[in-house]
């Protein structure tokens, strides 16, 4: 084949040589991609574009495989039969991989030395895993070879079942809860059942496309395609139809969201977007190198983000208006990276040889971690010395966090592993659940005791709760949209229009509140009683930066050019304030009024460990300071929601004030749920700032939403448009209860994850076929990066695109009941 020619007219040309073998390949927008051979007919050498070259050298037995892309490189090691034994890392250490006479995976070796065993049966299956500290889980099977059952190092059994199909129908965990799958004639999932979750249905149409879905987080939702297979429609619980168009070769060009707001997309040879052009009209553009990477963007405002690649083709300097923000340097074999900002701030951040990060330092002032021979967070130290320690049960599961500085707290769980108490001082936390959900909650502090009953209805949802006697009840709409709260004082009631944009209230008072917005989705006022109350502004970039109120209050905001608040300003007959904010080149805010502030990033989600000097520390189910102790979240867990009453919008508490010395910024707090609260009710939620008052964000979400979701066309929208039960801890996406618990708990192993470490590492199980088919893919001569979709580049890519998540932590075990619905769903963008 010497040439394709693609519906627009675009071309793919290819170049032999005297073999027959490929040797250069030309990219419709015209870039050169070339292949080198050695004597033996392998790839030796491939190169982009813009020359960036990638080696790789056989050894003359065939059995080692090195690669190097000039600045670091790594390799593979296989036995005369071709099984992978070895796995060089940049830094050159080796993942060991050791077989049995069969041929066998039994015995792999991490980069530090620590031993996972996997003893097998007869027939080959695993029986038995040990990790390096010694914990084992165990597995059996049924006459049909199916795994049956799953028991942890703590005694606990989950069970599977089975239809006549050999399709996975049930499991029962060790507490007694059942997950349940059901399957069309097709094989296809119709329905899922998760505990803590809910239930998940999808209908499908002739041709296996998924046309209807019902899930507990977007409620109902149906979609529509042509007759290529590309989705045109989109409609939510509500009605709302999003509304999607495309080029001759498939790709997106267009969406007109249920208000009729229409967003344009222009794109180049290589399919990248070029040019955005929002519903009212602002178009951002962006600027690619021949391989596809990213060099610029231009936003509406005008202001232009820069990134600059080394000859390796990796990110090593980011500009604003063409001035260098800050540069990157990387040192493979120490594993180290070094970030350094023009001011001269030096950020430094080391792994180790497993990839998990140790520690960061900011202009000297450093924080730290450490693990256990199975991976597990064993301690962290904060800037000003004070040590964390963890440790876990047989199961892995947390059960002591203790503080040099807050004291210990200890946790407990069910036969499930879900936490049933925790205990910090003299404060004693209780849980009970049914199904998996949280059905009440008791805290017990200094003889006062204090319950929450909740309620569920047959979705899973929060239908009532009831605090020491105060009862609230929800309803909500087919999208799972909050609409009414209703207390004994009154009710609040919530109307949204069709694209998820908060058009009317009634709070429990029984004032009247309107919402006016433009074609962007963006806030412009506010109308109580039929009385203007507030005007709302907002730049070329979508950020706000006023609000006028009739009470002559005036707020206004200032953005810095990567897109972070940098100051709030507050003037109003009763405040008179101005709050400085800085965020560092990591995208992590960094100081507030002068006050550094310290976070936690070897989690999931990051939290606050130090502001101004001052300790904090966030743990499942408490956070600490030093004015106030430990404090307790609520049954939730989640943070800047109240557990009752009918304001849902605003934190549970007023926080504990940061006392963080001369200089600090009045009205700077810590909430109960971890948050970090700013002056005038704003809290400051990961890549974005949420504002209360107004319901929703100050800036549209950087990543895209949900298709079919009602809020997907409401890009300031806070949780889900339900803050009962969701919420959204990074600012980028809401998360469901049983979603944040899980994220935030990053040291939770429950029977759940017990296959997880076979599932990290199915490639070695499977012989390394896998890896070395990873390793060609490298020499296929046509590649290099995607580039960045405008619409979802995220916050820490407008930072630099450095990301402190490089670190890998257990995201539990392959659900394989719905790993066909999840390929399915897959192809919605």
């Amino acid at each position: 084949m010497a040439e394709v020619v693609l519906p627009d007219g675009g071309r793919w040309e290819y170049a032999y040589d005297g073999l027959s073998r490929l040797v250069a390949t030309t990219d419709p927008a015209g870039g050169l991609w070339r292949q080198e051979y050695d004597v033996n007919g392998v790839v030796s050498a491939t190169t982009d574009p813009t020359g960036v070259r990638v080696t790789q050298r056989v050894s003359a037995d065939g059995t080692r495989r090195s690669f190097s892309d000039g600045a670091a490189g790594g390799g593979v090691a296989t036995d005369r039969l071709g099984r992978v034994v070895a796995v060089t890392g940049d830094d050159g250490s080796d993942r060991l991989v050791s077989y049995d006479g069969c041929g066998r995976p039994v015995a792999f070796t991490d980069a530090v030395g620590n031993v996972t065993r996997l003893r097998r049966d007869s027939a080959g299956r695993v029986v038995e895993l040990v990790r390096p500290s010694g914990a084992r889980t165990s597995y059996s099977y049924d006459g049909c070879g199916r795994l049956a059952q799953v028991t942890d190092p703590a005694g606990g059994v989950a069970c599977f079942s089975y239809d006549a199909d050999s399709r996975l129908v049930g499991e029962t965990w060790p507490g007694g809860e059942r997950a349940w799958y059901a399957y069309d004639e097709c094989g296809r999932v119709t329905a899922r059942h998760v505990p803590g979750y809910g239930t998940t249905r999808y209908t499908y149409d002739a041709s296996g496309r998924v046309v209807g879905l019902q899930d507990p987080m977007c409620g109902r939702r149906r979609f529509r395609y042509d007759q290529v297979g590309n989705l045109v429609e989109a409609v939510s619980g509500t009605g709302g139809v999003t509304r999607y168009e495309y080029d001759q070769l498939g790709a997106l060009v267009a969406v007109t969201d249920p208000a009729g707001g229409v967003t344009r997309y222009e794109r180049d040879g290589h399919g990248e977007v070029t040019r955005l052009t929002d519903p009212l009209g602002r178009v951002t553009t962006a600027c690619y190198d021949a391989a596809g990477r990213q060099t610029s963007q231009t936003g509406a405002d005008g202001h232009t983000i820069g990134w600059e690649y080394d000859c390796s083709g990796r990110f090593v300097a980011l500009s604003y208006d063409g001035v260098v923000h800050h540069r990157v340097e990387r040192d493979f074999e120490a594993r180290t990276m070094t970030v350094t900002e023009t001011s001269g701030v030096r950020h430094v951040v080391c792994w180790d040889a497993n990839n998990r990060l140790v520690s960061r330092s900011r202009g000297g002032q450093a924080v730290s971690w450490g693990y256990d021979a199975d991976g597990r967070r064993a301690w962290m130290r904060s800037p000003g010395g004070a040590r964390t320690g963890y440790e876990y049960d047989p199961a892995g599961r947390l059960v002591r966090v203790e503080s040099s500085v807050f004291g210990a707290v200890a946790y407990e769980y069910d036969a499930s592993g879900q936490m049933s108490a925790a205990t910090a001082g003299s404060v004693r936390q209780e849980w009970e659940r049914e199904g998996g959900f949280i059905t009440s909650h008791l805290v017990r502090q200094g003889g006062v005791v204090s319950h929450t009953a909740v309620g569920r209805d047959d979705q899973g949802r929060v239908a009532w709760t009831s605090r020491d006697g105060s009862h609230t009840a929800y309803t909500y709409d087919e999208a799972n949209q909050l609409v009414e709260a209703r207390t004994e004082d009154g009710t609040a009631r919530y109307v949204w229009d069709q694209a998820g944009r908060l058009a009317a209230e009634t709070t429990a008072g029984g004032g009247d509140i309107a919402y006016s917005y433009d074609a962007a989705g963006q806030l412009t006022g506010t109308s109580t009683d039929g009385v203007l109350s507030a005007r709302f502004s907002y730049d070329a970039a979508g950020q706000r930066i006023r609000e006028e109120h009739a009470d002559g209050t005036v707020r206004t905001y200032r953005w810095d050019t990567g897109g972070r608040l940098e100051q709030v300003t507050i003037d109003s007959a009763l405040e008179r304030s101005r709050t400085s904010l800085f965020t560092d080149a990591m995208g992590e805010l960094a100081a507030v009024d002068g006050q550094g502030l310290f976070w936690d990033t070897a989690t999931t989600i990051p939290a606050l460990l130090s502001a101004g000097g001052q300790d904090v520390v966030s743990v499942p189910g408490f956070t600490a300071t030093v004015g106030a102790g430990w404090q307790t979240p609520g049954w939730r867990q989640a943070p800047t929601t109240s557990t009752t009453g009918a304001d849902v919008w605003t934190t549970t508490t007023a926080g504990s004030p940061l006392t963080t010395g001369p200089g600090a910024g009045a009205g700077l707090s810590f909430g109960a749920g971890g948050e970090l609260l700013l002056p005038g009710g704003l809290e400051a939620l990961g890549a974005r700032v949420y504002d209360p008052a107004s319901r929703g964000f100050l800036t549209p979400d950087p990543q895209g939403p949900t298709t079919g979701a009602a809020w997907a066309a409401n890009p300031y929208s806070y949780a889900a448009n339900n803050p009962v039960g969701f919420t959204d801890p990074t600012g980028l996406h809401p998360l469901s209860d049983a979603e944040f618990d899980q994220w935030k708990d990053q040291h939770k192993s429950t029977l759940a994850k017990a296959g997880d470490w076979i599932g990290d590492n199915w490639e070695y199980l499977a012989a390394g076929a896998m890896v070395v088919a990873g390793v060609a893919l490298m020499f296929t001569g046509v590649g290099g990066a995607a580039g960045l979709a405008l619409m979802s580049l995220s916050g820490a890519l407008t930072s630099g695109g450095i990301s402190m998540a490089q670190q890998k932590h257990d995201n539990g075990s392959v659900d394989l009941g719905t790993l066909g619905k999840e390929m399915a769903i897959g192809a919605i963008p």
